[in-house]
């Protein structure tokens, strides 16, 4: 299932999701509390009494449930399983900000200023400046952020950075040799080299750079195809010791590495660099790149390492070892951006809001419009003292019950009881409508009772 991302801050969706949530139970309450005055209402039009239960106003919170155990009954009849549900919808709305993450995507993002590869100019490629530190950081960023490593058609420090096909010109890739050497710790750098090479795991003018603290250790060897050739492109070949101490037995590994030139574009680049010359004075760079520091063994990553590094010398060189460049600052490069997900429980949570308070506000309506024919079918005051004096909600039952207090006589009800107590029409001959515990119909032809009271109050 697809993932629902806005643009637009987390903070943001959460404030108007808990907004949308305060307003529709606001709603929600007014119109039930209107349906079922409306409700009653009609029931008294057409001569019936109403179960005191059902006159109560709209129950939105816990008195919902809590109203089952105090009047043995639902209140409100079947609306109150509509209240019930109203006041869980409400309860887990709460907890919208659970539903509601801010999550990082890949997207594209302004470029600005930084090294742009689209030269061919250096034969020697400086390794000890900005830029170097610039395009192997931006790498590393592009990694941490599930993005591509490669050679870059541009390169900064944006933190953001996570590269895409879109950003890659080639890369390096260093295959590692399935043939692995074992040498004494005491045998010299030199004869480890001879016998590399005759094992052809380096080629005809390898450079080797090591650590000497008594004896050699942390050996990196490497070499050029071209050797001192110029104006063509050329692969590297690498053997390093992967044991972290001098007095132990070396076990050498080696590696093939090539360019791959995806577009063409990086082999003008290739042909300007004295690779030769470039490779020892990077030769330390390498070396120190795939240890962790003295007394470490090389990294289990040696290959990406050596790749990563020779990616870096390679943009270094196409930008000209220039890390200002603003030439391209419009164009864009691809990054992580935060966007804010939206979980589908939130949207069934919100739809179903939404379509509770859609069926509320029909029945309502169709309930105005029934009231209103009704009305017009039985005498005017009547309906008018019906609409008016109905009791629903809190003051409208104070109103009743002063009403309610001329009568001649009080009874003991308990709260257990109302379910079995009614408003309408009363039998006894007093006119208006009252409290009853006659659940009936009023008689009007017999009766002729007056849905007024004898006196205003």
């Amino acid at each position: 299932m697809a993932r629902i991302l806005l643009n637009y801050s987390s903070s943001d969706v959460r404030l108007f999701f808990r907004i949308f949530f305060v307003v529709a139970f606001i709603l929600i309450n007014l119109l039930g509390t209107k349906c079922l005055a409306v409700r009653a209402k009609l029931r008294l039009l057409q001569r019936r009494t109403v179960p005191l239960p059902y006159m109560t106003s709209w129950l939105g919170s816990f008195d919902s449930l809590y109203a089952l155990r105090v009047v043995k009954t639902l209140p409100g009849g079947w609306l109150s399983l509509l209240m019930i549900f109203a006041y869980l919808l409400n309860l887990s709305s709460d907890f919208t900000s659970a539903l509601i993450k801010s999550v990082p995507v890949h997207d594209r993002c302004q470029f600005g200023t930084g090294l742009v590869v689209s030269s061919a100019l250096i034969e020697l490629v400086p390794w000890n400046g900005a830029p170097y530190t610039v395009v192997s950081q931006a790498q590393t960023t592009s990694l941490l952020n599930d993005g591509l490593k490669g050679v870059y058609k541009k390169a900064n420090r944006d933190i953001n950075f996570s590269a895409d096909a879109n950003d890659l010109l080639g890369g390096w890739h260093c295959d590692r040799n399935s043939l692995e050497l074992d040498y004494p710790w005491d045998v010299s750098v030199n004869d480890i080299v001879t016998s590399l090479q005759q094992h052809d795991l380096l080629y005809d003018t390898p450079y080797a750079v090591s650590a000497s603290i008594g004896n050699t250790s942390h050996l990196v060897v490497l070499d050029t195809s071209v050797g001192e050739n110029v104006g063509t492109v050329f692969d590297v070949r690498f053997s390093v010791d992967i044991t972290p101490y001098g007095n132990v037995t070396k076990h050498m590994q080696s590696y093939q590495c090539t360019l791959d030139d995806t577009y063409g574009y990086l082999q003008p680049i290739q042909e300007m660099i004295h690779s030769q010359d470039t490779l020892k004075n990077w030769a330390e760079m390498f070396q120190g790149s795939v240890y962790e520091g003295t007394g470490t063994p090389a990294s289990n990553n040696t290959g990406g390492i050596l790749e990563q590094t020779l990616n870096s010398m390679t943009m270094v060189a196409g930008g000209d070892n220039y890390l200002l460049n603003t030439a391209h600052s419009s164009e864009t490069q691809g990054c992580l951006t935060q966007r804010t997900h939206i979980l589908w429980e939130l949207l069934m949570l919100s739809g179903l809001t939404l379509l509770l308070l859609a069926f509320l506000l029909l029945f309502w309506l169709g309930m105005v419009i029934r009231l209103k024919v009704l009305s017009g079918r039985m005498n005017v005051e009547d309906a008018r003292w019906i609409q008016e004096n109905t009791p629903t909600g809190n003051f409208g039952w104070m109103a009743q019950a002063v009403r309610e207090s001329h009568r001649p006589r009080a009874v003991q009800v308990k709260t257990a009881d109302l379910k079995h107590w009614h408003f309408g029409g009363s039998s006894e001959g007093a006119g208006g409508l009252w409290i009853t515990n006659k659940a009936t119909h009023s008689n009007v032809a017999e009766e002729t009772i007056s849905l007024r009271p004898s006196s205003a109050l």
